[in-house]
């Protein structure tokens, strides 16, 4: 298990406040996880940003002001975190539209063929960008057959959008596809 961090951050609040008043923030252990008080808020909610990642929001003060605690586990230097899965997933949600809607009802098909994918990455047959490129496109147009010009318009926002990734290093390893390529298949099933 690695270490526990919590960062404070300030998003708004009164500009004579050369710096924000103290938050205490209590954490407890409980049965079923973790509770949360803190005698200073007026409100407080817990955003998850990924696994073991959370924000806590807190509504401080009079009048209320926001502040939020980044808290989250701290593992092993690996790889930039890639997307969330709530990203991936609602993007290739959202690119349907541009899909007929005759030709969406191969979605699933095309979801299997990202998993099958991800679980030659994962297993270790594929491993670096171009194997698994080859491997994506040919299980895609195999998923997709004669409808698969019917779906060039969704793939091309796909296609931008990893470029994105890769750009930010958020796409530099097998792992990072197979994991993308996980929460693309399931904004597309149904």
């Amino acid at each position: 298990m690695g270490s526990i961090l919590a960062i404070l951050l300030v998003v708004s609040g009164p500009r004579a406040w050369p710096s924000p008043p103290p938050v205490t923030l209590h954490i407890e252990k409980t049965d079923g996880g973790l509770r949360m008080t803190s005698p200073e808020a007026a409100d407080m909610g817990v955003v998850p940003l990924g696994p073991n990642r959370f924000a806590i929001i807190l509504a401080i003060g009079n009048p209320p002001r926001i502040q939020i605690v980044y808290f989250g586990e701290l593992a092993d230097p690996g790889p930039t975190p890639g997307p969330t899965i709530a990203e991936a997933t609602r993007l290739a949600r959202e690119w349907l539209l541009v899909v007929p809607e005759q030709a969406r009802a191969r979605a699933p098909l095309l979801a299997a063929a990202f998993e099958s994918v991800a679980r030659r990455i994962e297993q270790g047959e594929l491993k670096d960008v171009q194997a698994i490129i080859a491997a994506s496109t040919a299980a895609n147009r195999e998923a997709l057959g004669d409808l698969r010009n019917e779906w060039l318009p969704w793939f091309e926002k796909l296609r931008q959008y990893m470029n994105g990734l890769a750009d930010a290093g958020r796409l530099a390893i097998a792992a990072d596809h197979a994991r993308l390529f996980r929460e693309v298949a399931e904004g597309l099933k149904p």
